[in-house]
């Protein structure tokens, strides 16, 4: 054999043996090895734009024909901003770099948490559906325009200044903001939401902003997109240059005074005939048939979506029996009957829901009602142990609204009255 011969053999040889030295689970990732410390971007779209950013910490890999992306959690922390944006003139610039999914929008954000010391992110014209930003701490500039995201929680977020968020065109009623929790982000500065489902939004712990404020083009008290009467704080109005503040009219601060009244319980319905049948199903069921009324004491819709309703073990283990899904709004003076399951029959323009959990789970003794915003905070309570005597009738304000609670029989021989007032008359 001559010494060329050999030399390809020997090399020939030292190829057979760094594969055989590979095991299968081994993914090369440029120079390093994929491990569990690396985690995997979803969406190519997200990955590519951070690879092109030169995001620390963000690795590329071609897997089977496929590139996938992956980002290093302890790497990517020192990020401080982030510009992801997919308007016209981005999806131009990234065209001509080259990129692969230069025109796709991101729509996935997985990864995005362990960006932990992001003071500015920038996500305009994407197609996010939902965003968690409860780990970026840090942030003080979200600029979301155009996405689709319908709840925001902002809880985490107490360093944010400016808050850029118009709702896109083609976002549906889920897709839009209905309620809004910024008492937490108290240096907020700018706060620029057009185009949402809002009608109400509460500011009072917002007299940093100074900047601008826009929620033109949001329905509002009178679900009316063309007046500009979501009420704000006098003073937060006064301090806003005219120019920008937008959609808005001027109002006190909210009152203390409870807008959320629970006006009737039936925790206990009759187990005689169709005595029990609260929910007009025409079939008696003691847990689908159990209810709880809230009556809305202010002057605007109250806006409930995301709240949650829990009995005593289930407020225990933060297990709700109930979650208000987005948009519901129960009008000035009027009522909602959430009823534990079934199917219940007609009650007029009465708003009525059934449990998420198909049972609100109440007790005749020993439980308690309690009722929390999205932020955790208890709205309204009520005590089933004081009442607990196995009544076989609601227990109802009277008079209705304003009164202490009485077992319904001692108002008229009506046992229930979910969605009147205890005579039966409309609120």
């Amino acid at each position: 054999m001559n010494l060329k011969n050999l030399l390809c053999s020997a090399l020939a040889s030292i190829c057979l043996l760094s594969l055989w030295a590979c095991s299968s689970d081994d993914v090369i990732l440029e120079d390093i090895i994929i491990d569990d410390d690396l985690i995997l971007i979803p969406d190519p779209a997200f990955g590519e734009y951070l690879k092109y950013l030169n995001t620390p910490g963000v690795y590329v890999q071609q897997e089977s024909g496929n590139t996938a992306y992956y980002l290093n959690p302890e790497e990517v922390k020192q990020v401080t901003v982030l510009n992801l944006s997919k308007t016209n003139g981005s999806i131009q610039t990234l065209t001509d770099a080259g990129l692969a999914t230069a025109a796709e929008k991101i729509n996935d954000l997985t990864g995005i948490t362990y960006f932990t010391g992001l003071t500015r992110l920038v996500l305009t014209s994407n197609t996010l559906s939902s965003l968690d930003v409860t780990t970026l701490t840090a942030l003080e500039a979200l600029e979301m325009n155009f996405n689709l995201v319908g709840e925001l929680d902002l809880s985490k977020n107490t360093n944010l200044v400016t808050l850029r968020y118009a709702a896109s065109a083609s976002g549906t009623d889920t897709q839009k903001l209905t309620m809004l929790n910024v008492s937490k982000n108290t240096l907020l500065a700018h706060l620029h939401l057009p185009d949402h489902n809002l009608s109400t939004i509460d500011l009072s712990q917002n007299a940093a902003l100074t900047e601008r404020l826009d929620l033109g083009n949001n329905p509002g008290p009178d679900q009316n997109r063309t007046t500009a009467d979501i009420i704000i704080p006098e003073e937060i109005y006064n301090q806003l240059p005219p120019a920008n503040r937008l959609g808005v009219t001027i109002g006190s601060t909210p009152s203390e005074d409870p807008v959320l009244v629970i006006n009737e319980v039936l925790y206990d319905p009759s187990n005689t005939g169709l005595d029990g049948d609260a929910n007009g199903d025409g079939v008696y069921n003691q847990a689908q048939d159990e209810f709880i009324e809230l009556y809305n004491a202010g002057d605007q819709a109250l806006n409930i979506s995301g709240y949650k309703v829990y009995d005593a073990s289930g407020l225990a283990a933060d297990i709700p029996v109930h979650i208000f899904p987005i948009g519901t709004q129960i009008p000035s003076h009027k009522v909602l009957v959430l009823f534990g399951g079934g199917t219940p029959g007609d009650f007029g323009e009465t708003l009525v829901q059934t449990s998420t959990t198909g049972d609100l789970s109440l007790n005749n003794e020993e439980d308690f009602i309690t009722i929390t915003d999205p932020a955790g905070n208890v709205v309204v309570t009520f005590d089933i142990e004081p009442l607990s005597n196995n009544p076989n009738k609601s227990y109802t304000r009277n008079p209705d609204v304003t009164g202490d609670f009485v077992q319904h029989n001692t108002v008229n021989s009506r046992l229930f009255s979910p969605g009147t007032k205890a005579d039966g008359s409309p609120f």
